[in-house]
């Protein structure tokens, strides 16, 4: 369907992709396997779904302690705080299909605040998932 509707042939997925799909808990639900998908016509790269279905859904915070275990707790909650804010602003999006006017309302934030929140996260201001996932794919090769 996706690339017929892209115009793109898309090669079939591998055993391995395919059973590593079938293992996957999709947090998501079937908007997330579709964008997968999606990018699968578009990228034709196993790796990168696998590198997404790793990244996309890490929902807690494993702060690194340095070998001296010497640890800056105030630095440590504002980063635990950044993350969780930024998966919640995520899922909100996610939940109001991208209107990012219906998410910030959901949040109880300014429309502003939530652009704000966004630029800072390194979120697409103005593009919807495929491309919050496009940079998470990115981010996961760097």
């Amino acid at each position: 369907m996706h690339s017929r509707r892209l115009g793109r042939p898309s090669p079939p997925l591998s055993e391995r992709l395919l059973a590593d799909l079938m293992k996957y808990s999709w947090p998501g639900n079937i908007r997330e396997l579709e964008n997968l998908i999606k990018s699968y016509v578009v990228f034709e790269s196993e790796e990168d779904i696998r590198s997404a279905m790793r990244n996309v859904h890490e929902d807690f915070f494993d702060p690194q302690i340095p070998p001296s275990g010497i640890v800056s707790l105030k630095k440590v909650v504002r980063a635990a705080t950044k993350q969780l804010e930024q998966t919640i602003i995520r899922k909100a999006l996610e939940t109001h299909h991208w209107n990012r006017r219906k998410a910030a309302h959901a949040l109880c934030i300014s429309y502003a605040g939530l652009l704000c929140k966004m630029r800072e996260a390194g979120m697409p201001p103005t593009r919807g998932p495929k491309a919050y996932l496009e940079i998470a794919v990115r981010q996961s090769k760097i």
